[in-house]
């Protein structure tokens, strides 16, 4: 029998490097949805082999990290930061002023 390894992740904010809490992240391979801790971070067994995870939270943009080999007994630490997402604005331009009486 073949003994598991670990993944460890740790998902931070890109611009101040706070924990991201409740960030799902999935592994594609095992159609597994795991979320992160109050501290941003996630500890999961998995038996050996390569791997795909897709981070995401919501107001911030998906990654997806790639070629993850898990081996028997070791750990694979992932420290992974997501940036926010860029949110459009919009500017109003006063062209003409009525005055009501």
């Amino acid at each position: 029998m073949t003994a598991n390894g670990t993944l460890e992740l740790h998902i931070t904010d890109e611009m101040d490097g706070t924990p991201i809490i409740f960030a799902e992240v999935t592994i594609k391979e095992k159609d597994v949805r795991k979320m992160t801790d109050l501290e941003g971070k996630l500890k999961h067994n998995l038996t050996p082999g390569n791997y795909s995870i897709v981070i995401e939270f919501m107001g911030y943009e998906s990654k997806t990290i790639e070629n993850i080999k898990i081996n028997s007994n070791n750990v694979y630490r992932i420290e992974s930061e997501l940036s926010q997402l860029q949110v459009p604005y919009f500017t109003t331009t006063v062209i003409d002023e009525i005055e009501h009486k």
